[in-house]
C-alpha cells in the first residue's frame, strides 16, 4: 500500500485525513509542522504528501519547496481554507498561486472524505490519467 505523509498543525485535520486513509488501507505518517514534515521526507520514501499551507514556523510553501529538493517527484496535495479558485480576496488568491504551480493537487478546507480519496487516486495515478492537475 502507498505510504502517505500528512503535514498539518491542526491535530483534528491530521487525525481526520489519517483515519480516512488508514480505512482505505494506506500506510500513513503524520507531522505537526513543516520541519517535522521535511525531516520525515528526508528519512522515509513517501508516495504522496498532504501539506497545509498555513502553519506557524515553516509554512507550507517552504515545506513543499524543501520536500521537493529532497524528493523531486513526490506528489503533493496542498491544503488550505484559502483557495485561488474559491477566494474572492485577490491578495489571498495571489499568495496561493506560487504553491499551486509546484503542488500538483489542491485540497480546499473544509473537505469531504471522498475528495481526499479522489485526490489520492489521482496523485498516485490510479484514477483517470487525464484528470486536471489542480483539483479544487
Amino acid at each position: 500500500m502507498p505510504r502517505i505523509l500528512v503535514v498539518d498543525d491542526a491535530e483534528a485535520v491530521r487525525t481526520l485525513i489519517e483515519l480516512i486513509l488508514r480505512r482505505d488501507g494506506h500506510h500513513v505518517e503524520v507531522a505537526e509542522d513543516g520541519q517535522a514534515g521535511v525531516d520525515a521526507v528526508a528519512d522515509t520514501a513517501f508516495d504522496l504528501a498532504f501539506v497545509d499551507l498555513l502553519m506557524p514556523g515553516k509554512d507550507g510553501m517552504r515545506t513543499i519547496a524543501e520536500m521537493r529538493r529532497i524528493a523531486p517527484l513526490l506528489p503533493v496535495v496542498a491544503m488550505s481554507s484559502v483557495s485561488p479558485a474559491h477566494e474572492p480576496d485577490q491578495a489571498a488568491a495571489t499568495a496561493c498561486r506560487p504553491i499551486t504551480a509546484s503542488a500538483i493537487y489542491w485540497l480546499h478546507k473544509p473537505f469531504k472524505p471522498d475528495r481526499v480519496r479522489q485526490l489520492v487516486l489521482a496523485a498516485l495515478g490510479i484514477d483517470d490519467p487525464g484528470q486536471q492537475a489542480v483539483v479544487s
